[in-house]
């Protein structure tokens, strides 16, 4: 389902470092936290296999950080993906 939908979504292809931030909006608090956090894996697989991202390694991938919201109308994921900054840059 993430291939297909970063397919219908025509993403660009990811050519640098980057951080991806996954908000997880659940409908009430029923699953355990490492279940809803374990699709974290599957969200990367598809944007992989999408072409979106060329690989889950820590070449491509600093960091995968996530959290826990809640909409009980409108459960859904949002994912982020923000250019790394490099930590040379920073001091």
């Amino acid at each position: 389902m993430v291939a297909v939908y970063c397919r219908q979504q025509r993403l660009p292809k990811i050519t640098h470092l980057v951080e991806i931030y996954i908000t997880y909006y659940e409908k009430d608090k029923r699953r355990d936290v490492d279940n809803v956090y374990s699709s974290s894996k599957y969200i990367l697989d598809g944007m992989v296999n999408a072409g979106v991202l060329p690989r889950d390694s820590q070449k491509w991938v600093r960091d995968v950080k996530s959290s826990i919201e809640y909409d009980k109308a409108n459960p859904r994921v949002r994912v982020l993906i923000e250019p790394a900054i490099d930590k040379k840059e920073t001091g």
